[in-house]
């Protein structure tokens, strides 16, 4: 693994490749999912700040957020972003993983994503700053939609 890791580094600047690569670049364009989730991420969409929820979040805090999907096939969408450093992101079911980010950079590009719920159920939205020491201004929109009704968390 290593002899590729340093054959790509030859070719591309460090700083342009993922850090799965070999690199340093944590810009998301894919998430790691669980077997058989199904993502998809959206074109961007930017919203202003008063449709944002703004909290602050201290240095080894995480912040938990539960949304309930009343139907199967709920969509659950996110789009967030933080001031001078990254974050940590997890959408779970349950107590079940579906996607697990140790950190984001959520302060060089809003992150933004679709996931349409298999099953219906709690879901829990993860904003983790455990990994670090500084209070970070998290900005944030959640939104569940169903048949039913439509649940918008910053709107």
């Amino acid at each position: 693994m290593t002899e590729w890791r340093s054959e790509l580094l030859k070719k591309f600047p460090h700083k342009s490749l993922p850090s799965d690569y070999g690199g340093s670049n944590t810009t998301l364009t894919t998430y790691q999912l669980s077997d058989g989730a199904n993502l998809v991420l959206p074109s961007h969409r930017i919203f202003s700040d008063q449709q944002m929820i703004t909290v602050l979040l201290e240095g080894g805090e995480k912040l938990k957020i539960e949304l309930n999907a009343n139907e199967r096939n709920s969509t659950l969408r996110w789009y967030f972003k933080t001031e001078s450093e990254g974050i940590g992101f997890q959408l779970l079911h349950d107590c079940d993983k579906i996607i697990d980010i140790k950190k984001t950079d959520s302060h060089i590009h809003a992150q933004t994503g679709l996931f349409n719920c298999p099953q219906n159920g709690k879901y829990t939205i993860c904003f983790d700053n455990s990994h670090s020491r500084q209070c970070k201004k998290l900005r944030y929109v959640i939104t569940v939609s169903d048949h039913n009704n439509i649940y918008d968390e910053g709107q």
